[in-house]
């Protein structure tokens, strides 16, 4: 799990200086662009998994109603990456969304 060991801040900016293990670092394959930094101690809505089929075969993750949206979005596009980190198990899911 990285951390952030230095900041600066500037008039409009804050810059940050992280530290990461090298296996963190290999899981940004050299992209240094578009880097998003979260804390699993920011988060604010709680879900569940369903299981269904044959022994829980099929899992479902629940998007909280707090979540989602009364207004109709096409979502698409959708990619997800699985980060294990010191015993938690995380899933960031990004989609693009368009308005119908």
């Amino acid at each position: 799990m990285g951390e952030i060991i230095d900041e600066k801040r500037l008039p409009s900016k804050v810059v940050y200086k992280i530290k990461l293990s090298l296996t963190e670092n290999i899981q940004l394959k050299n992209h240094m662009k578009n880097i998003h930094l979260f804390c699993s101690d920011t988060i604010f809505s709680r879900s569940k998994i369903v299981q269904r089929g044959n022994n829980g075969g099929a899992k479902y993750f629940f998007v909280p109603f707090t979540l989602k949206s009364r207004k109709k979005v096409k979502l698409s596009n959708i990619t997800y990456q699985k980060i294990n980190v010191g015993g938690r198990l995380g899933y960031i899911i990004s989609a693009s969304k368009e308005k119908f």
